[in-house]
């Protein structure tokens, strides 16, 4: 961990020791106020880590420790859970890619009661069991979506907000609705074991497309849902409502008042969420940046409680007309899908949903389907990562090299976040592989290129 890591980003140009650190700061000019890395923890909650780990496991790992872990405080172990996708419907996520959990917003409250008192249990009974049947662990159910009949009063500056992102009239009627959801819920899990379910409060509610109230009245609706989902199933986690990063002022203007909200009213989460898609023209470096911006607001905040990357794409138009849709393909998509998961898990994030699993959806910049780039990368990432040891990653100048373990058997994956490197093969490491599961020997010791391109090395 860097210096800069668990930092905002300043408005101006700061030069940093490490290049990597020094092109985020940058690219991304948000206002300086620096947590020191050293005072910061990488919280991993245990329903993340993975059933076989060790009883022993701790459920915090501070920086020092995930690199050199003691027997006292083993590293976590990768759930699959870490691997999410957003989905429009099960059956349309490709089976080719292994998933642990996945996203869904059929349990908008506008779906399953559209008029008050008719409930509509038909997409959630659907997403659960599609899911259960393609094996996925677990659905985020993402609430929110307000139906007409239970709507207040647009009171935003944006009168164009559309009706369901206004704040209930009632918020008696928003307790009910999350109750009989997490109520129905229960019910499905109870009669099919090893099904689990988290829930996610709003999307994205730092934009009057999705919710029009105040970050105060954002906080009391999240604290009213933890309250009725706990009251159904106490282990379910409890998400925060999402923001996006990629428009500084809402971001600004919204999330830091929905933290100083959500800490007066205690905490009423088990974990926060955001949405880092970078501007269309972005890279993983603006990526890195909004995740160690957000994790510095949080902290500063005073919780300490994990986070969440609930959507996450590149190549996405805006915002705005300056930066445009950029389709990413080939070894670039390969290696910028991996970074998306190895570059939050080196800042602590353990849990990462892709957006989205289609076909042909001109809109997003790296396409997620069988036979694609991606696809593959996400194969072997998995394979990777599940049921290994994270013990964290080092960086010397643009060069990130991540450690993992699996039974007796040692792997580094590593990569070059800027220009071609050389690097010395690990001692007692003879293998080197790409994405694309193709090998070659290498010999302990000796340098060879590293580029972009995420490799690993193994005995």
């Amino acid at each position: 961990m860097t210096m800069l890591e668990g930092q905002h980003i300043p408005w101006t140009h700061v030069h940093s020791s490490d290049p990597e650190a020094d092109g985020e700061v940058s690219m991304i000019r948000w206002r300086l106020a620096v947590v020191m890395a050293a005072s910061l923890s990488l919280a991993v909650p245990a329903h993340l880590a993975s059933a076989a780990s060790s009883p022993s496991t701790a459920s915090t790992v501070t920086a020092a420790a995930a690199l050199t872990p003691s027997a006292a405080a083993l590293p976590p172990t990768i759930s699959p859970l870490t691997f999410g996708s957003h989905t429009f419907g099960p059956e349309r996520v490709s089976a080719s890619q292994p998933i642990g959990s996945m996203r869904t917003a059929i349990s908008s409250w506008e779906y399953v009661e559209p008029r008050r008192g008719a409930w509509d249990w038909t997409g959630v009974d659907h997403d659960m069991a599609k899911a259960r049947a393609r094996g996925v662990r677990e659905l985020l159910f993402v609430l929110g979506r307000v139906p007409a009949w239970a709507a207040g009063t647009n009171t935003s500056s944006d009168r164009n907000s559309p009706v369901y992102a206004t704040p209930p009239r009632d918020d008696d009627d928003w307790s009910t609705y999350v109750s009989m959801l997490a109520k129905h819920v229960k019910g499905i899990i109870a009669a099919n074991p090893g099904t689990t379910a988290a829930f996610q409060v709003w999307n994205e509610g730092n934009l009057t497309t999705f919710f029009n109230g105040s970050p105060e009245r954002l906080a009391s609706l999240t604290k009213r849902a933890y309250t009725a989902i706990k009251a159904q199933l106490p282990g379910a986690p409890v998400v925060a409502a999402s923001t996006t990063m990629r428009l500084p002022r809402s971001y600004t203007a919204f999330y830091p008042r929905y933290l100083k909200a959500l800490r007066a009213q205690g905490w009423p989460i088990d974990a926060f969420s955001v949405h880092t898609y970078p501007p269309g023209t972005g890279g993983p470096l603006d990526y890195i940046g909004y995740l160690r911006t957000v994790k510095a607001d949080i902290a500063a905040a005073g919780s300490r409680k994990p986070l969440w990357v609930t959507e996450m794409n590149y190549g996405l138009r805006g915002p705005g007309g300056a930066y445009p849709h950029v389709s990413i393909t080939g070894a670039k998509a390969q290696s910028w899908y991996a970074r998306v998961y190895l570059d939050a898990m080196r800042l602590g994030v353990y849990r990462v949903y892709w957006y989205a699993q289609l076909e042909n959806e001109p809109d997003l910049g790296i396409t997620m389907w069988a036979g694609t780039p991606a696809m593959t990368a996400s194969r072997t990432l998995y394979g990777w990562l599940v049921g290994h040891r994270w013990y964290g990653c080092s960086l010397s100048g643009p060069v990130v090299r991540c450690r993992t373990t699996k039974g007796a058997s040692r792997f580094v994956i590593a990569w070059s976040s800027g220009a071609v490197r050389t690097f010395v093969v690990p001692p007692g490491m003879h293998r080197r592989c790409d994405l694309n599961r193709r090998c070659v020997t290498v010999k302990p010791g000796t340098r060879v290129r590293l580029t972009g391109a995420v490799t690993r090395f193994a005995a």
